[in-house]
């Protein structure tokens, strides 16, 4: 029996990326693959290079990803420096605070007949 994923890559999905989010999804991964580019080009980096350059195929494949419409899953690369973005994003914003002052509002405002 043959094997129904030879590459072992995965498989294509399709990706439904509103056209106002694609602006800032390229921005931002242009700018991480900018970084990791800048690391990677100072000799004094004691990085760990092989992990350097898989961010930055990463930033590769989410840009390709953005632009066509659709990228191959499963890919840990990709997924992590998606999560590593979404952690340092809610940490620059404290989205934790704001989640949590803006449910605070709303909850007041229902109370007082806002929202009418």
């Amino acid at each position: 029996m043959s094997c129904s994923n030879p590459t072992g890559r995965g498989f294509a999905v399709p990706l439904r990326t509103p056209e106002r989010h694609r602006g800032f999804l390229l921005e931002t991964f242009s700018l991480g693959r900018a970084v990791i580019a800048e690391s990677l080009a100072r000799p004094e980096t004691p990085a760990e290079p092989p992990r350097k350059h898989r961010e930055a195929d990463a930033y590769n494949r989410l840009i390709a990803a953005i632009r066509e419409g659709s990228i191959v899953v499963p890919d840990p690369d990709v997924r992590r420096v998606v999560e590593l973005l979404l952690e340092a994003n809610d940490h620059e914003t404290d989205y934790g605070r704001v989640v949590a002052e803006h449910a605070a509002l709303v909850g007041l405002l229902d109370q007082i007949g806002g929202w009418r």
